[in-house]
């Protein structure tokens, strides 16, 4: 599934959707000029279906992106902790790719495959000590007193109060509960102009914005 054609906002369940009625709208012409090929992809779209199950016989699976751009972002509904079950990895960008996107590629040069494993490698162990220093800084958060925790509810006070905040009931965009909660607040930041911060969250599937 090509997403790169523009900037969109989805879940998993929406790109596996997508992808599978992209593959369907050519299935009639493919069953005319490949059959062999369409019944392959056929099979193909019931197990990207099966994924969808929700009546409790859905299969694992690992979802992968892959975006040489870089400018893919997962939401991590556990923030500031980490998200057990999502893992992200740099990479240095090959020849290929940067000519996929359309970036400028410098003139080959000898053992530049070597150079490139060379950095993966070092990108590699770079995450590592992210991971343990992310690890510890989680671990840090999960563990504050309260008496820190005030502290840091004084400073957040210190650019706006609670009273400033303007509660807005509207629908959520994940389920069907009308009573979400849209919350803005108009403050003063220093080295920013004043901004408006908003921020939506729903009880009832936890979704936040």
């Amino acid at each position: 599934f090509n997403a790169g054609r523009k900037g969109e906002i989805s879940t998993v369940e929406g790109i596996i959707s997508k992808t599978a009625e992209s593959l369907e709208q050519e299935q009639p012409v493919r069953k005319i000029c490949e059959p062999d090929i369409a019944v392959k992809i056929d099979n193909f779209i019931q197990k990207l279906k099966s994924l969808l199950d929700r009546s409790g016989n859905q299969r694992n699976f690992t979802f992968v992106i892959d975006d040489p751009t870089g400018n893919s972002f997962v939401q991590n509904i556990l923030a500031p902790l980490q998200d057990p079950k999502c893992k992200s990895r740099s990479y240095t960008r090959s020849r290929e790719q940067c000519e996929i996107i359309g970036l400028s590629v410098p003139p080959y040069e000898e053992n530049s495959d070597e150079k490139e494993k060379e950095n993966n490698q070092e990108l590699s162990q770079n995450e590592k000590e992210t991971n343990k220093d992310q690890y510890k800084s989680e671990f840090n958060i999960a563990h504050l007193s309260k008496i820190q925790l005030s502290t840091l509810e004084s400073q957040v006070l210190k650019v706006a109060s609670p009273e400033d905040i303007v509660e807005m009931v509207l629908p959520c965009s994940c389920c069907s509960n009308q009573q979400g909660i849209m919350r803005t607040i108009t403050a003063s930041i220093p080295l920013f102009k004043q901004i408006v911060l908003m921020a939506y969250s729903c009880e009832q599937c936890g979704y936040r914005n």
